[in-house]
């Protein structure tokens, strides 16, 4: 969304269309510039401007399991909380606290920079393929699982169930047994949070993710890399590797880094 949001010119906050496994058909009544990423077609990653009348399809299957589409100056949707999110669950947010529908009518802000020049062409960040490693720390509850189901953890692959959503994305593969089976009093979790419900099946909280849980937490997925898991298709298979914090921090320096190559980049040719 970052990336996408940066092509056209926008701040990183500003308000996009978030895509999964397929994109819509949009009819454009103004003129204005877009991009968009997540599909593997050659206008993937590149600003476009559109013209007063244009009809763009972008109804086939996404390279990433979800795309963004962003707009020059922003959807303008009212804020909840400071946010212009939707939570589909909740029903608050974004078009009606709902996903988007056929004969939708979406409001463009105001562009308040320069438009990026169309020549230019983005092709980060990449799809992961269907064997990803995601860099984990370890969780406040890991001893509460066998040596056994540690080692289950890091060294074989689960696989991204077709019942994950932004929630939570639940995975398939060897079950983590635990050595303590007393109840737990419902602690905070963040984005990234792998608890272990009873059945031993790993769970990753997304995006929409509750703010406590009663599951042991056996491990955290990292922030540099809880955008490839959002992106991974159902079916991929995930590899675990713990690092420490300090890997942590740098990987995360390292996206924040090359994201700040990209907007130097951008900035250099407007």
């Amino acid at each position: 969304a970052r990336v996408a949001n940066r092509l056209v010119g926008n701040p990183d906050h500003a308000a996009v269309i978030e895509c999964s496994m397929t994109g819509p058909r949009l009819h454009f009544e103004t003129e204005t510039t877009i991009a968009w990423v997540g599909w593997g077609n050659e206008r993937s990653g590149r600003p476009m401007p559109v013209k007063d009348g244009t009809r763009l399809d972008l109804s086939g299957k996404l390279h990433s399991l979800r795309g963004y589409i962003a707009v020059a100056g922003g959807i303008e949707v009212p804020k909840v909380f400071s946010s212009a999110s939707t939570d589909v669950r909740a029903r608050l947010g974004g078009q009606s606290g709902r996903a988007l529908r056929e004969g939708d009518h979406l409001s463009i802000g105001q562009l308040e920079t320069t438009p990026i020049s169309s020549n230019w062409h983005v092709s980060w960040p990449r799809p992961g393929g269907y064997r990803i490693e995601l860099r984990v720390l370890r969780g406040i509850q890991a001893r509460w699982f066998s040596e056994e189901a540690r080692r289950k953890f890091t060294n074989t692959f689960y696989e991204v169930s077709p019942s994950s959503d932004r929630t939570g994305c639940r995975l398939v593969g060897p079950p983590l047994t635990r050595v303590h089976d007393r109840e737990m009093v419902s602690q905070p979790v963040v984005s990234g949070s792998i608890q272990v419900p009873p059945d031993g099946q790993p769970i990753v909280l997304m995006g929409e993710r509750q703010t406590i849980g009663g599951y042991p937490q056996i491990a955290h997925v990292i922030s540099a890399d809880l955008p490839l898991l959002a992106r991974a298709w159902p079916g991929t298979q995930i590899h675990f590797h713990e690092v420490s914090l300090d890997e942590a921090r740098e990987a995360w320096r390292n996206m924040q880094r090359d994201l700040g190559f990209l907007q130097a980049g951008l900035q250099s040719i407007i």
